[in-house]
């Protein structure tokens, strides 16, 4: 996908041209070996976060590659947990980690995803709560 500049010229999509692939394979190697992850589930990670970004077209490119580490970086610190909670609290055995690492990573930047997701979570704690 491209845009024009004022001048007519031909230019590639920021948010996809914006990074090296040397770049994005150090930061997720680094973030699995951090975390204690697999590689496939820090990919998908900054996969969700990559998807919310492109979403929004308004952003500029430093915010984006920002955004998209972050968003990363966030997801692989809270899979452990969400995992954990899942499986402890819900009752809800062998939950795929790369699901929640995606699902995560849009959230931190999707705010619409991220209040539903807060919100189905209250509801499963109320119901808990309610049940003893």
């Amino acid at each position: 996908m491209s845009i024009n500049n004022k001048k007519g010229k031909k230019m590639p999509d920021p948010v996809t041209h914006a990074t090296s692939p040397w770049l994005i394979a150090t930061l997720t190697a680094a973030a699995s070996f951090l975390f204690d992850l697999p590689l496939g589930v820090v990919i998908t990670a900054a996969g969700g976060a990559y998807w919310a970004v492109y979403r929004n077209k308004s952003l500029k490119v430093g915010r984006s590659i920002l955004l998209i580490i972050g968003g990363m970086l966030i997801a692989v610190t809270l899979v452990h947990g969400v995992t954990w909670m899942f499986e402890n609290l819900f009752g809800m055995k062998d939950i795929p980690q790369r699901p929640v690492a995606f699902i995560l990573g849009f959230a931190v930047i999707d705010k619409p995803c991220r209040d539903a997701l807060i919100s189905w979570i209250k509801s499963k704690f109320d119901f808990l709560q309610v049940q003893k």
